[in-house]
């Protein structure tokens, strides 16, 4: 029996609800299945919050959302 493995891949949308809008999604390497994906988005969204630092983004009232597509929806 063959068994397709399916690739999820991971956009973060950084956006700004002071400005009502959201950069262009980062993409990243595709992970082998949607729980890999998911738990990669929610490091990369600490590691990215971390990094903009909590006056930017209480300044600019950041916040990222995102997205795991499956292969075939890509």
């Amino acid at each position: 029996r063959k068994i397709e493995l399916m690739s999820y891949l991971l956009l973060l949308h950084i956006c700004s609800a002071t400005l009502m809008s959201c950069a262009e999604p980062v993409v990243f390497p595709p992970e082998n299945n949607h729980y890999n994906c998911t738990r990669s988005a929610y490091i990369h969204s600490i590691n990215l919050l971390k990094e903009l630092g909590e006056e930017e983004v209480n300044k600019h009232k950041i916040f990222i959302a995102f997205t795991c597509q499956s292969g075939n929806e890509v």
